[in-house]
């Protein structure tokens, strides 16, 4: 496997994890738990970063994900921050 197909293969997984966890954090009455959002997407981007996921592709997938809801994504978990507008 090379490393553009390693890197796409990587991303489409994380991508998927990030899907997983919104529908799993958000509930009928409350809409999306933030801060159970955020605490799985930090344990996930622990292992993205173990398996040589970039910050930059990691943060590629969370805007793919969840484009409207980038503000209440805590990025100091990450290591790396992000300027929300």
């Amino acid at each position: 496997m090379n490393g553009d197909t390693f890197r796409e293969t990587l991303f489409r997984q994380y991508k998927e994890e990030v899907q997983e966890m919104l529908i799993e954090s958000t509930h009928k009455l409350e809409g999306v738990n933030w801060n159970e959002f955020n605490y799985k997407l930090a344990r996930t981007w622990d292992a993205a970063k173990i398996d040589g996921m970039s910050p930059q592709d990691f943060e590629l997938a969370l805007t793919e994900v969840c484009p409207d809801h980038i503000a209440h994504i805590d990025y100091s978990y990450f290591g790396f921050y992000k300027q929300v507008a």
